[in-house]
């Protein structure tokens, strides 16, 4: 560290958090204050970039050495590469926040009938609906865990089974606003506990959380800022215990009474790389990926040729059922075998591929430099722009639908690489706009209507209503 580097932290650390601030003074949410964070698709990024970049780099300057996710060192980063680093990070919050704006400003408030059907989910009369989505879903999901997919339909059918977050989220949302929902909202939460079953990913268990930590949020006016960070950071940590215990038993075979081990505060003691708080900091290393690439590029690893918007357009538009011959390039994979790969003799040993995230800007960076990491970062803020003004004309409960199913897509999505990201939420509102045109839903019914068969009131002031006139001869 030098002292441009310490600048360069502190400019865009002062960036991001007046970034935040703006927002929560001008984003339309149904909520004010800190509360604008969690219940907007801004906020998510907003804090995704704070955590894997910022606090990341904050936890690698208090312990390096433990918080090491890089097979390079990151102490042995040059001081000059660390500055251009922070500078180029800085360049691509700034491009991502002008694209958002842009959005916001331009896209009218009326837009298609079709985006508001889903503000039309959580009336009473639509409860069936949400009943038939969670339905649809765990029936897919259980079919597909037993029988093969052809690879076509993997993508799409994984996005569909993904769309129990929405009735999750609303049912959440009447049970807050003291709707009569009953069981329905634990068992709606059912297919994404299936889905981690199945599949162990944090995701999982995050989604579940949001469809009842966001509802509470926006109607619990009693729940603090403090209370929600500590939740948060239970659910995160407790996730990450489950994780290490449960994966290895569903992925290797492994016995429960030996994974089950790790459980264990007196090895957390012992060995701190272990304890689930050193793992979940390790874990997101967003900063490791995006400052190797922007040191390593061009000096020792090549840029690389790619057409990034036709790659865009083809992961995005064409399903591999229609087009046969759709490459299928995991961005993580490459990265892992390359730039991570480097190592503090200026080697790269082979090693196995994994899926290890390069992050949105290193992503951007290694395809082309400066400009394409402006340019990239500038459409991914058009995105997420689009999706913003989507929530800004939806009921509170349709907005908080599609915050829980959006936002972790959208935070997640900085720490991968761009054309995965991006397609994936394309690919996520297309499959939700083709249910939403699918599905019998009644229009909102206004609260105080009038039903058929009811008797209209007197309008004179002077008469009572006819049930209420008195009988001749009173």
């Amino acid at each position: 560290m030098n002292p441009a580097t310490w600048s360069a932290l502190a400019a865009v650390t002062l960036l991001w958090a007046g970034s935040g601030f703006l927002a929560v003074r001008h984003l339309r949410c149904p909520a004010r204050g800190w509360r604008v964070v969690p219940l907007s698709l801004f906020g998510f990024a907003w804090i995704a970039f704070g955590a894997i970049f910022i606090l990341r780099f904050f936890a690698l300057l208090y312990d390096p050495v433990l918080f090491q996710a890089s097979l390079f060192p990151p102490w042995m980063i040059p001081a000059s590469s660390l500055t251009r680093a922070w500078v180029w990070l800085g360049a691509y919050w700034c491009s991502f926040c002008l694209g958002l704006a842009i959005m916001l400003a331009v896209v009218p408030r009326r837009l298609p009938r079709l985006l508001g059907k889903l503000g039309l989910l959580d009336a009473p009369q639509n409860v069936a609906v949400l009943d038939l989505i969670v339905f649809s879903t765990t029936t897919v999901l259980v079919l597909t865990s037993f029988m093969g997919l052809p690879s076509a339909l993997t993508t799409p059918i994984g996005h569909f089974c993904s769309l129990w977050v929405v009735p999750a989220a609303l049912a959440w949302h009447m049970h807050f606003r003291g709707a009569r929902i009953g069981a329905r909202r634990f068992a709606y939460l059912v297919p994404g506990l299936a889905m981690f079953v199945l599949s162990p990913y944090r995701e999982h268990l995050l989604g579940a959380f949001l469809c009842i930590a966001l509802p509470a949020v926006q109607l619990k006016p009693r729940i603090g800022l403090l209370r929600i960070l500590a939740v948060t950071a239970a659910i995160l940590l407790a996730s990450s215990v489950l994780l290490y215990v449960y994966r290895p038993v569903r992925w290797e075979g492994e016995d429960l009474s030996k994974t089950k081990e790790y459980v264990s505060p007196q090895l957390w003691r012992d060995t701190p790389g272990s304890a689930p708080w050193s793992k979940l900091i390790t874990r997101f290393h967003g900063f490791d990926s995006a400052a190797l690439t922007i040191w390593l590029v061009p000096g020792r690893f090549p840029f690389e040729d790619r057409q990034i918007p036709r790659e865009l357009l083809v992961g995005a538009f064409l399903p591999r059922a229609v087009y046969a011959d759709k490459a299928s390039v995991q961005r993580g994979r490459l990265f892992s075998t390359s730039i991570w790969a480097y190592d503090e003799y200026g080697e790269t040993p082979p090693r196995a591929s994994a899926m290890i995230a390069p992050s949105m800007p290193g992503d951007l960076w290694s395809s082309g430099g400066a400009m394409v990491l402006v340019t990239g970062a500038l459409a991914w803020g058009v995105i997420v722009g689009l999706l913003e003004s989507w929530r800004r004309i939806l009921s509170p409960a349709g907005a908080i639908a599609l915050v829980a199913f959006m936002a972790l897509r959208v935070a997640g999505g900085i720490e991968r690489d761009f054309v995965h990201a991006t397609a994936s939420v394309i690919q996520l509102v297309i499959v939700l706009l083709l249910v939403l045109a699918a599905l019998p839903l009644a229009a909102r019914r206004p609260e105080h209507a009038p039903r058929r068969g009811d008797r209209p009131l007197s309008v004179s002031t002077d008469e009572p209503p006819p049930s209420r006139r008195p009988a001749i001869g009173d």
